[in-house]
């Protein structure tokens, strides 16, 4: 009486290429199971995609507004501006300094709009200083 195993199962975890679709083999784990004549073989593959953050099987939070690459809950910042709050990828952050919050994170527009504005606000304090005290 020949002994082999009544069920092995095969589990292979790879890696996709987002760019060329080639997986890569990552871990490979077989499991045989109770001895008897006969077996059933099973093949389990686990597919993981990494994200453009490059994250592994993480949860996806969102995609990104700029560029739309998906993006994991670590990796994902929304605009501070309140009429905005677009997800935005750490590719297309931008952050801004803030005495009450610390950094702030914005999309480009609002960033330059925040740029823009505190530059104008030195010219004219700096224009004006000589009328007027300013407080900032």
């Amino acid at each position: 009486m020949m002994e082999s195993p009544l069920r092995r199962k095969k589990k292979i975890t790879v890696i996709r290429d987002p760019k060329t679709g080639e997986d890569r083999v990552v871990k490979s784990l077989e499991e045989k199971n109770v001895f008897l004549d006969g077996s059933l073989d099973s093949t389990e593959v686990e597919v993981l995609v990494p994200l453009k953050c490059g994250c592994i099987n993480k949860e996806i939070a969102g995609t990104c507004f700029q560029c739309g690459n998906v993006v994991c809950a670590d990796h994902i910042y929304f605009c501070a501006d309140p009429c905005c709050c677009q997800p935005l990828c750490s590719e297309h952050v931008y952050f801004v300094d803030s005495e009450k919050n610390g950094k702030l994170p914005m999309c480009k527009f609002h960033f330059k709009a925040h740029r823009r504005k505190t530059s104008n606000r030195k010219i004219r304090n700096f224009l004006l200083a000589p009328f007027f005290e300013f407080e900032d």
